[in-house]
């Protein structure tokens, strides 16, 4: 099964991958990759810093109903919370629910993105070929679809396009 992956926990964007869940469940496998060892880790980097917007634009539908039906309650709307209060009172407590937290993989640093058997140049079947993903440990995610949301997408040491196994196109691309 192919899954839908999600690089990275970075606030709105992880809560849009929630919504992909709701209100019904897909037939896919939804997985989050976070590069470092807790929800938010680049985020709690400048856990400082307070956000230039107040917490109601931060707080995605779904992931706020999941929370709530699992007791949470949402911080005043017109707050503006720091980076930290992200991680603490928002990330954390949602990649620890039961219907997200199994779906999350710690410590997988993505290095590298491409269409499965796919170099930059050719684009017949694309659409239907998988993407792969490298880690920084050599394991290979393959998903139907991605969301990056990394909040730091410069100097991450990505490779996008290249088949991410570093090879060009494997020797079964058509």
């Amino acid at each position: 099964m192919w899954n839908d992956s999600l690089c990275g926990t970075n606030g709105r964007r992880t809560c849009t991958a929630t919504s992909l869940r709701s209100p019904r469940e897909l037939d896919v496998g939804l997985l989050f990759l976070e590069s470092g060892s807790a929800a938010g880790a680049a985020m709690a980097e400048w856990g400082h810093v307070r956000v230039f917007s107040p917490w109601r634009y931060n707080l995605a539908p779904a992931a706020r109903r999941l929370q709530e039906a699992d007791g949470w309650t949402a911080p005043e709307v017109d707050y503006l919370p720091t980076g930290a209060e992200l991680v603490a009172d928002y990330l954390s407590p949602l990649a620890k629910l039961a219907a997200l937290s199994a779906s999350i993989r710690y410590d997988a640093q993505v290095v590298g993105i491409a269409r499965d058997g796919i170099d930059r140049v050719r684009t017949a079947g694309r659409e239907d070929t998988p993407f792969m993903m490298r880690l920084a440990d050599g394991s290979e995610v393959t998903a139907r679809a991605i969301i990056d949301a990394r909040a730091d997408v410069c100097g991450t040491g990505v490779e996008f396009g290249v088949d991410a196994r570093g090879l060009g196109a494997s020797s079964t691309a058509a």
